[in-house]
């Protein structure tokens, strides 16, 4: 049995095993597997993914930012009057592009997709005026809509209550987690069960002070912060506004945890996880006191490990290095490195430690890889700085020759 029928299997029983006894079995099951990670031969057909209509000078072009297991890739799109638009591509090439009936009107207003699962369904956030209030949305696979405000109040503020990230991830039971800005102006996360009820979450030590627009975070759009069990990865700011990593799992606990070597000058340095998959393995970053990013791996038992791509920059105080964003089921990571220049470049970092370092076809200065799917495909976007670090995308998939 391998990992996606696994999983397959225990989707199926979803709706008759309680929550911590699907953990359970899916914990026993992934330790009785050998896990055979494919050899990937650095031998990749590229594809360029772009939505017809997608322009535009803000916000122009297409951004892909998620593949599912099955190959279906999902992003959003920039369209010429400065909204914005959603969309899904399917394996045989067919794009499918929506926007909630909710959405609003003017540059920044629409629909951005944010999350895709194994069943086809998309999360994100609905814009329903320009810089304005929003809401968060489910589309289904057939199409139709679910729209829901985060947990609190929403206050006539554009930064209070309504106004935050939003929905970032949906998994194969239909759990959705994200994060919002309190009235207090303090961040919170939130899971929505697929019954419909939500529940605020706070990491412990995550500060509470108001104003201070510190606390629980995930990362919006591009990583998975949730797994298939409902195990969620994230960070949190404490009250001297240090950040640290944390996992809550299944059963409401908390593990928090430091990368050995950040710095604590400045609040910006720290901890930054982004992604688990669903062994319980997180990656992310960290920012070391020299301002400098590295990648790093956190295993189940709380092993660590950071790594570098050869090619990222390492002048003191440039804010540049490597970003580990995201990874799948056999432990291949991607992300984005900078170089000395201040340029955004790729790589896939494989189980034995190995780093690919590649751009996209038609580079021109940045490149951002976001997602990995258990069959190694790889998405990502291209951007032209020249023209706004905002406009000039198109979407790119890397996809292994075996």
């Amino acid at each position: 049995m391998n990992a996606l029928s696994l999983r397959s299997l225990l989707r199926g029983c979803g709706g008759s095993v309680r929550r911590e006894k699907l953990v359970s079995l899916v914990l026993v099951g992934f330790a009785a597997l050998t896990f055979t990670v494919p050899a990937r031969a650095q031998n990749y057909k590229v594809e360029n993914i772009n939505v017809p209509g997608a322009g535009g000078t803000f916000l122009g072009g297409t951004s892909v930012w998620h593949v599912n297991n099955l190959g279906e890739m999902g992003g959003w799109y920039g369209i010429n009057d400065g909204n914005v638009g959603s969309f899904v591509r399917y394996q045989a090439g067919r794009i499918v592009t929506f926007n909630s009936p909710k959405q609003g009107n003017g540059p920044t207003s629409g629909t951005w997709a944010m999350g895709l699962n194994d069943q086809g369904d998309t999360t994100g956030v609905i814009f329903q005026q320009t810089y304005g209030f929003y809401q968060n949305f489910i589309r289904k696979a057939d199409g139709t809509f679910i729209s829901f405000p985060q947990p609190g109040l929403c206050a006539t503020q554009v930064d209070n209550g309504c106004m935050g990230y939003g929905a970032s991830q949906i998994n194969d039971l239909g759990m959705v987690a994200g994060t919002y800005l309190d009235d207090n102006r303090v961040y919170r996360s939130f899971i929505r069960y697929p019954n419909g009820r939500m529940e605020s979450f706070d990491a412990p030590g995550a500060t509470s002070t108001a104003g201070s627009y510190g606390g629980t975070q995930l990362d919006i759009g591009v990583a998975n912060v949730m797994n298939q069990l409902g195990a969620i990865t994230g960070t949190y700011s404490d009250d001297s506004g240090l950040t640290h990593g944390f996992v809550r799992w299944p059963n409401s606990t908390f593990s928090t945890f430091d990368v050995s070597g950040p710095g604590v000058a400045q609040p910006i340095q720290g901890t930054f996880p982004q992604s688990i998959n669903d062994l319980g393995v997180v990656v992310g970053y960290y920012i070391d006191a020299n301002g400098l990013f590295h990648g790093f791996t956190r295993q189940l038992n709380g092993k660590m490990t950071s790594f570098d791509a050869p090619d990222g920059g390492t002048a003191p105080g440039s804010y540049t290095g490597t970003l580990a964003v995201n990874l799948n089921i056999f432990g291949e990571i991607v992300g984005i490195y900078t170089d000395a220049a201040g340029h955004g470049h790729n790589f896939i970092r494989y189980p034995n430690g190995k780093i690919y370092e590649f751009d996209p076809p038609g580079y021109v200065n940045d490149a951002e890889a976001f997602g990995i799917n258990a069959e190694g495909v790889v998405v990502g976007n291209s951007v032209n700085d020249d023209i706004g670090t905002e406009s000039g995308r198109y979407g790119f998939a890397l996809v292994p020759k075996l």
